[in-house]
Order: structure tokens, then sequence, then C-alpha cells
């Protein structure tokens, strides 16, 4: 068996070139061959730390002609508490990244590899979780399976994480829909699911495999994950392109606590380093209108307040510009205090 492991990134700003020289230099640890991905330009002291680079300046991007039944959740931690963003399933970016997959397994091939291991740049891996991670190639060879996903157990319909899989090659390139354009990715659907419908490229893959036979792979469920990869954070950075343009990186919200009907929270964060300040008015039932001033200077910054229930909806501004409005009776937005 021959490895090598596909390492996805998408770079733009400078904590994730940080993280992913870091990244890297753990996988090197267990000497790993590394095919670095992006459709952005990679820094010459990152090519330099491994094996192949593939550049694709072609970033592309789902179309907007598609059903969007179903929502994304993007989670993240303000410290003490948790909230969880519902957006539309959206996904523009998956599209560059189906394609790249594809490219790169191609490519894994004519290199003279057998199989291959798909990673994200920016997984916070605890040293048992890293150990454990290193085993998977060994345990899919003695159970005799051609590949390994890890459930996502909470999604309905199923799928599988993009976190981290691992294939045969061959088997791959042979029994796996290629995904080439956004019209590979469209068909495969129509023919599967018999509508426009968009699915995220979680869905897909799991399809996939479904498709191809699930006996073939070895799943790993998330009570599973959670007892051999402990203490893992596997998604530590988040695309701005996951997130709807009418948010410009920064969304300014409301948010239904999940053990109180007493209140709601307007929380805004911000997605990049450009700082930022925003003008919220929040209007009451009773003809009250309350205005919220936050200000965020970096990546990660945030600002929360709580307001009474009878909120009908808040105006969000930007430079003296309305951005958007939001009803509370269309809010499926939580946060978590721990």
């Amino acid at each position: 068996m021959k490895v090598l492991t596909i390492l996805d990134c998408y770079i733009h700003n400078e904590t994730i070139i940080n993280k992913l020289s870091e990244f890297i230099d753990r996988l090197k640890t267990k000497k790993s061959d590394i095919l670095l991905v992006s459709n952005t330009v990679i820094p010459k002291e990152i090519q330099q730390k491994v094996e192949f680079c593939l550049y694709d300046s072609n970033n592309n991007l789902f179309s907007d002609n598609w059903v969007f039944p179903e929502n994304y959740v993007v989670h993240s931690d303000l410290g003490g508490a948790k909230i969880l963003d519902i957006f539309p399933l959206l996904q523009p970016h998956g599209l560059s990244v189906m394609i790249n997959l594809f490219n790169a397994v191609k490519i894994s091939k004519s290199l003279g590899y057998t199989h291959f291991e798909k990673l994200e740049y920016d997984p916070l891996f605890s040293q048992t979780s890293f150990d454990n991670i290193s085993k998977i190639p060994s345990i899919c060879t003695e159970k005799e399976k051609k590949g390994v996903f890890f459930l996502n157990d909470r999604s309905v319909p199923q799928d599988v994480s993009f976190h981290y899989f691992f294939c045969d090659i061959d088997f791959f390139l042979e029994k796996f829909q290629h995904v080439k354009n956004e019209d590979d990715y469209r068909a495969f659907i129509h023919k599967i699911n018999k509508n426009n419908n968009f699915i995220n490229v979680e869905r897909f893959l799991y399809l996939s495999a479904e498709v191809v036979g699930l006996d073939n792979f070895l799943f790993i469920d998330e009570n599973e994950r959670d007892i051999n990869f402990p203490n893992t954070y596997w998604n530590s950075e988040i695309s701005p392109n996951n997130i709807p343009k009418k948010y410009k990186n920064c969304s300014s919200r409301m948010y239904l606590p999940m053990t109180s009907n007493e209140f709601v929270v307007v929380c805004s964060f911000n997605y990049d380093n450009q700082p930022r300040e925003r003008i919220i008015h929040c209007h009451f039932d009773d003809g009250v209108i309350y205005t919220i001033n936050h200000q965020m200077t970096t990546k990660n910054s945030f600002n929360i307040h709580s307001i009474t229930p009878n909120v009908t909806h808040i105006e969000v501004f930007q430079d003296g510009e309305l951005l958007y409005t939001e009803n509370i009776a269309d809010v499926k937005n939580l946060i978590e205090y721990y």
C-alpha cells in the first residue's frame, strides 16, 4: 500500500497559512507524502514543505440555479456559550472541492500511489486522535474494505464527513461519480433523486458510496469517532464562501436560547479580520425600537446582547446602509450556554 495524503486548503488569511504550515509539520512526523490542493495561490514556503501541489485558478462555484430545501449549520464558540447559525444550504465552494478531489485522485494514481486519505488543513488533533488517524489505512486493509468514512449521525438524510476519508484509488476512480463541472454534479442528482434539489458534498459522497455498495466501506459513527478521536476540533476555520453574501462576512442575527424562552440573544460574529461596526435596530410588538451598537475588530470577535422575547424583527445597518432585515418568526438559530 502506498498512501498519498490529499490536503485541501482555501487560503484567505494569515491565520490559515499558519495553521496549514503547522498541520503539514505534524503530518510529516508520520512521514506522509502530501499533495496540497488549492484554488488560491500557495505561498512558496508552504510549497516547499510538501511533495506535490495542485493549484487551479478556476474557483468553480455552484450557481443559484437549484432548489434549496435544506439548511447548513455553522457552530461558533463564544467562550462560555456556543451559537448555532442556520443558513440556507448554499455551499458554493463545494463544486471546486469536488472537482479538485477527482483531479487530485487522478494525479495520485499517475504518481504510483494506490490509496489516498483526504484531509482538511485545519483540524486540531489531540495526540491520541492523531495516532489513531494514522492507523486507519491498516485497519481498512485488515477488514478488507475499500475505504473508510466518518458518518455525520445527526444529519437527515444521512451523509459523511468531508474532514477525513480514506479510499483505494482504483476503486474510487472506477466506481464513484466523477465531477468535472456543475453539470456532472446535477446529472448525478437527477439520476438518483429525480429532482433539482441541491445536496451538499457530504451527502453527494454518501450517495455515491451507497450506489457503489455500502458494504465496501468501513463507517465510523460519531460515538465511535469521539471515543477513538477524543478532544479533536475537526473544523477550526469557517470559509466565508459558506456564509450568505448579505452578511458581508459578519453575521448580526437573533438566537433562541436552548433552555429558556425568557429572552432572545442578538449576536454579531466576525468571519474575517476586517473591523466592522454594526448598528442594529430591534423592533418590539409594543412599538419600542431599541438600538444596539456592535463593534468587531478582528476575526472571530463578537458582541452579544440579550433582549426581551417580544421582539418582532431587527434591521441591521453598516456604514449607514441597511444590509438586511430578519424576523423573529423565521429564526431557527440557537445559543447554548455551558
